[in-house]
């Protein structure tokens, strides 16, 4: 995956990211750098969606599907950049905590550890 170039304020993306070796005054950081730092920052952190009612924790896989292909090029039939995308990865707590319930699913697989799957909604943060 390529570098990605935060958009918008640099001064909020510094201020982010103050502590990681890797970012430049540019804003440009590597794809492995974003991904270290939401592992060191949200990995088994504990959100609380307000719709749902529920704490989630934050897992290497959750993270790792934020930055998956699929992800990225589903972000992008939505009209949106991959720095966009990269942007709101960022902001994955933010936009977790506020995000409204949109359906309630069974486990498409039938496992047992799964209880039930809730899709969420956001309404767009961040700019188009």
């Amino acid at each position: 995956m390529n570098d990605f170039k935060i958009e918008g304020s640099k001064e909020i993306a510094k201020s982010m990211l103050e502590d990681v070796p890797e970012y430049n005054s540019n804003g440009i950081l590597p794809a492995s750098t974003v991904r270290r730092y939401l592992r060191k920052t949200l990995q088994g952190r504990t959100i609380y969606n307000n719709s749902i009612k529920k704490n989630v924790e934050v897992s290497s896989t959750t993270i790792g599907k934020v930055f998956s292909i699929p992800a990225i090029r589903k972000s992008l039939r939505d009209g949106f950049s991959k720095n966009q995308h990269i942007e709101a990865a960022l902001n994955l707590e933010k936009l977790f905590k506020s995000a409204v319930l949109k359906e309630r699913n069974k486990d498409k697989n039938g496992s047992p550890d799964i209880v039930e799957v809730d899709r969420l909604n956001q309404k767009h943060l961040l700019k188009k």
